[in-house]
């Protein structure tokens, strides 16, 4: 029985670590399976282009991503996590530079789109542009998305 006790107290943490307060928001790492998802449930989707070995990456991650009040606001959204400088969609949304996050329609265009610059913003202010975007959405009628070389919306911002 001695034995066992350290065991159970690992699987008691894990427990407790893989749970969580249950406001940890989900991101998706594949934009098509997304874009499809987003579609299927008709909701939005926030893509966010990282560079993982950021500190603002992990600041963004840990100050701002994972506070109650923006997992809330995330909670509605399909999350999509990519890195910025691989892949098709950094140029399908012309992205230049990490730390961006673009909010789209269900189908993938564009409405808005927010900079994070060092620091990191506040939660609150992360909320208030994500409000703001999803006003956005319901107010702006959708454009009909150009097909790129990947099958998916050509969001070029003017």
């Amino acid at each position: 029985m001695r034995n066992r006790l350290p065991r159970l107290r690992w699987i008691a943490c894990a427990l407790v670590l893989s749970t969580g307060s249950g406001c940890a928001v989900h991101w998706n790492l594949n934009y098509q399976d997304a874009l499809n998802q987003a579609k299927a449930q008709n909701r939005p989707m926030l893509l966010y282009f990282k560079d993982w070995s950021s500190p603002n990456h992990r600041n963004l991650v840990i100050k701002v991503f994972e506070h109650p009040a923006v997992a809330a606001e995330l909670s509605g959204t399909v999350n999509v996590e990519l890195l910025y400088n691989w892949g098709p969609e950094p140029r399908q949304f012309n992205v230049q530079k990490s730390q961006l996050c673009v909010f789209c329609r269900p189908d993938g265009t564009e409405v808005d789109r927010f900079n994070v610059n060092n620091p990191v913003p506040s939660p609150e202010e992360f909320v208030s542009w994500l409000k703001r975007a999803k006003e956005k959405l319901k107010s702006a009628p959708a454009v009909s998305p150009a097909p790129t070389a990947t099958g998916g919306p050509s969001t070029t911002r003017p």
